[in-house]
């Protein structure tokens, strides 16, 4: 079914206004969010697709960009895991105040990652899905192997990431990595839908199992492998499966 294309903005607990996209189906059944990945931004492919192509299946989705990134204010170097996690939370607050509130997360890589904390704070979330997902937040921290002496002796750097350069604190290190998933998610009982790129060159596949892991307690968790998908699923076929598996998966919890 055709959907709708809505640009707009919201503001964050920081007072830094972010800037997001809204497919709006027609009808929708129920509304959900997808959060790009570690240095990407909502239009991303990844991200764009999947938004669009579950909007035409009647789902309506909100991307946004994360703090400093895309067209959001802010600065990059002043965010962090909590900082990504407050910015997922306050799509959501904007959605439940001017439309419904999300009842799925999803995210593609380090975003699948925000996606899976925020759940655990958010009663209407009934489900969440991880893309290439890492299952702890510091796996990110293999883009600043050059630069990981000099944030640790609490200097400021830059890292590189797809060819653009970024400027990070040291904050960043020490926040992703005092941070647990496993203690986030000890009581968690919701259903999770962890895919895995087979071809993917950025996060092993161990990590999806450890999301299915952690997310046990729920008996429609699952664990899907796209074999020959690349981390960005860009292969039109890969993505077109991708979306298939998600809807499938959803129209299974009986979300409606």
């Amino acid at each position: 079914m055709p959907s709708h294309s809505t640009a707009l903005k919201f503001i964050n607990s920081r007072d830094i206004f972010l800037d997001a996209r809204l497919e709006l189906p027609k009808n929708p059944r129920y509304f959900a969010i997808m959060c790009h990945c570690f240095t990407c931004t909502k239009d991303t492919i990844t991200t764009h697709r999947l938004s669009r192509g579950l909007a035409q299946r009647d789902i309506a989705v909100l991307r946004f960009d994360f703090t400093g990134l895309g067209k959001s204010e802010g600065e990059f170097a002043d965010t962090n895991f909590d900082t990504m996690l407050d910015d997922l939370l306050a799509a959501a607050q904007h959605l439940k105040t001017h439309y419904q509130a999300p009842r799925v997360l999803m995210g593609h890589s380090m975003g699948g990652t925000v996606a899976l904390a925020a759940a655990s704070q958010m009663d209407s979330c009934e489900a969440v899905v991880t893309l290439a997902s890492p299952s702890e937040p510091q796996h990110v921290l293999h883009h600043f192997e050059d630069v990981i002496n000099e944030l640790e002796a609490g200097y400021d750097a830059h890292i590189q990431v797809a060819g653009v350069h970024y400027p990070v604190k040291p904050q960043f290190i020490n926040n992703v990595r005092a941070f647990s998933m496993q203690q986030c998610l000890k009581t968690f009982n919701k259903p999770v839908l962890a895919i895995r790129a087979g071809q993917d060159e950025l996060v092993a596949s161990h990590n999806a199992d450890e999301i299915i892991k952690m997310s046990a307690a729920n008996p429609h968790s699952q664990l899907l492998e796209i074999a020959q998908a690349n981390h960005l699923f860009t292969d039109k076929q890969d993505s077109a499966q991708l979306l298939n598996a998600i809807e499938e998966w959803l129209n299974l919890l009986d979300i409606d």
